[in-house]
């Protein structure tokens, strides 16, 4: 009986550890990289990070720095505006590199409740207000350069929460 006790014992013992070990390899980890400009090295504020096949996502801070949650083997979905999506796998994410897609930029408006509709199909008048407009301004801050550009447009300082 005591054998018998003993086997029963080493067996519960050896499926524990397995599972142990499996916890381990698939677990998840604290990935960290950097998305910059493959033109010249600078960091992409804004740029969203998603690892595929989830909902999981986050978003870069000024430097262009990220930190999420994924395997090893996950497939990261790097995507900003005017720029390729790019696809990494998890591990080789230190620095990722995207490169512009000037092409995939199309005119869209934003209206007033957020709803997006092309330039040619609204019904009424737009402003436009161009890059170039806004480096004649000479302004540090491209929101203040936005100052009397466009009709109705306040532009100042929001308070503070």
């Amino acid at each position: 009986m005591a054998a018998f006790l003993q086997i029963r014992v080493q067996k519960i013992f050896l499926i524990l550890t397995f599972i142990v070990i499996g916890k381990f390899a698939t677990a998840q980890q604290l990935i960290k990289g950097k998305i910059v400009q493959s033109e010249n090295g600078q960091g992409l504020p804004g740029a969203t990070v998603t690892v595929k096949g989830t909902t999981q996502s986050k978003t870069t801070n000024a430097e262009g720095e990220f930190s999420i949650d994924a395997k090893t083997n996950d497939v990261l979905t790097v995507s900003y505006v005017g720029y390729e999506t790019t696809e990494i796998k998890a591990s080789d994410a230190a620095i990722i590199r995207l490169t512009s897609d000037a092409k995939n930029l199309n005119e869209v408006v934003v209206t007033a409740l957020g709803i997006r509709k092309e330039t040619k199909r609204l019904g009424y008048s737009v402003q436009e207000v161009k890059g170039a407009d806004l480096m004649k301004a000479r302004e540090p801050n491209a929101i203040n350069g936005l100052a009397g550009k466009v009709a109705g447009l306040s532009v100042g300082a929001s308070p503070i929460w």
